[in-house]
């Protein structure tokens, strides 16, 4: 199993499924673990297979739950996508999800 030293929290992290890096076990720390291309996560992004290639949007959520629920959403709407997921994101988080409903997150710049 392939693993990487996180540089939010200097634990080590191990490599999951094709999501990228697990998130922390380690008591009290709160990061999210590593994106697929090794930078610190600081969200999720919703997710859909389109033609074989995962697809995103500007749309960063605080929860994987929050993420995977619009990106099946977003699967049952659309005639295209064959999947979906929540994928771990380096980006600031700008929306989250209120009754299945989006509201936008103002991000401190």
């Amino acid at each position: 199993m392939e693993s990487h030293k996180c540089v939010e929290c200097g634990h080590l992290h191990y490599l999951g499924r094709e999501q990228g890096y697990e998130p922390c076990l380690i008591d009290g720390c709160d990061c999210l673990g590593q994106t697929e291309d090794g930078q610190p996560a600081r969200s999720y992004q919703p997710e859909v297979l389109v033609e074989g290639k995962w697809s995103t949007n500007a749309l960063r959520f605080a929860t994987e739950t929050e993420a995977a629920e619009w990106a099946k959403a977003l699967l049952y709407r659309w005639f295209v996508p064959t999947d979906s997921r929540a994928a771990l994101s380096a980006d600031e988080v700008n929306t989250r999800l209120v009754d299945g409903q989006l509201e936008r997150i103002e991000v401190a710049s």
